[in-house]
C-alpha cells in the first residue's frame, strides 16, 4: 500500500524500486524491511514535491528532540542504577541482576545513539533542498564524548557549579521556543 501511494507523489520511487527488485533477485523481502525511499534518501535522484520534503523536516527535527530526550532520561537511569548498585548490592546475584540492568540501559543509550545519527544525516540531507540552517546550533552532530552522564568530568575538587555539560544536556526542545516552533503549519493546507 505505501508504495502504490507513493509512486503517487514521488513517481520516480517506482523506478528506484523496479531497480532493487531486479539487483535483489525478485527475492520476497519482509515489510519490516522495505526500503520507503522517503525525500531525504532521494534528494538528487527523484523528483519529490516540496511539501513532501517539508513533512518529514518537520517529523525528523521532532524525532531528533525525542530522541535526545529519551537519551537523556536514560543516562539519568544509568547514573541511579550506579549509585544503587554501589549502595546496596551485595553479594553475586545482586552484582549479577545489577550489571544486567546496567547492561540493558546501555544497549537503549546506544540505540538511542544511533538512531539520532541517523535522524541527523536526514536533516543534514533536507537542509540543503530546503535551505534551513538554524537547527544546527540546536541539533549538533553527537560524539561519543558527549554522551555521558550529569556528573561525568566532576572531580573532588571541582564543585557542582564548575561541572561542563555536554550539549545534549543544555539543547532545548521541541516545545520550548528556543528552537524554531517545528509543531506550528502542521496542519495540511496551512502556510508556514
Amino acid at each position: 500500500m505505501w508504495s502504490e501511494i507513493q509512486h503517487l507523489y514521488m513517481p520516480g520511487a517506482a523506478v528506484l524500486r523496479r531497480r532493487a527488485d531486479q539487483e535483489g533477485g525478485g527475492d520476497l523481502v519482509e515489510p519490516a524491511d522495505i526500503d520507503l525511499l522517503l525525500p531525504s534518501e532521494v534528494i538528487g535522484r527523484v523528483a519529490c514535491d516540496r511539501r513532501l520534503q517539508r513533512y518529514e523536516w518537520r517529523l525528523r527535527q521532532a524525532q531528533a528532540h525525542d530522541l535526545l530526550h529519551d537519551i537523556r532520561r536514560h543516562l539519568l537511569i544509568r547514573t541511579q542504577l550506579y549509585k544503587s548498585k554501589d549502595l546496596h548490592s551485595r553479594g553475586q546475584r545482586h552484582q549479577t541482576k545489577s550489571i544486567t540492568a546496567l547492561n540493558s540501559i546501555q544497549s537503549r543509550v546506544d540505540d538511542g545513539v544511533a538512531r539520532y545519527r541517523q535522524t541527523r544525516r536526514a536533516l543534514v540531507n533536507l537542509s540543503g533542498v530546503l535551505l534551513e540552517t538554524s537547527w544546527e546550533n540546536i541539533l549538533r552532530p553527537l560524539a561519543d564524548e558527549d554522551v555521558r552522564g550529569l556528573d561525568v568530568g566532576q572531580d573532588e575538587g571541582t564543585s557542582e557549579g564548575r561541572c561542563v555539560l555536554s550539549w545534549i544536556w543544555r539543547t532545548e526542545g521541541v516545545g520550548d521556543g528556543g528552537a524554531e516552533d517545528s509543531t506550528s503549519g502542521m496542519q495540511e493546507g496551512t502556510k508556514k
